[in-house]
């Protein structure tokens, strides 16, 4: 179904958008903290941030692998509402 593509694509458009924004605020300040601390530091924070995004992947977000579109919009609509029983229960 064409909509549905269209209404998933939507908001990956400003995921984009954000994820840009954070790159480029990252890069801004990264030369500046390297002349201050070096490079061992960022290097650390980084890795850091590297394992915490891995076991997000791993153990929070599920499998797609071999799944439509519209079955992951499925998957992601499913969980959302989960949460808001589980909230208002």
């Amino acid at each position: 179904d064409h909509t549905s593509s269209f209404a998933m694509q939507t908001p990956a458009g400003g995921i984009g958008q954000r994820d840009q924004a954070v790159g480029t605020f990252i890069s801004s300040v990264f030369l500046p903290a390297v002349g201050r601390y070096g490079y061992a530091p960022m290097f650390f924070i980084f890795a850091g941030c590297t394992v915490g995004y891995f076991l997000v992947v791993v153990f929070l977000l599920p499998e797609t692998k071999g799944k439509t579109l519209e079955e992951i919009e499925k998957i992601f609509a499913g969980n959302s509402r989960k949460k808001l029983e589980v909230q208002s229960g």
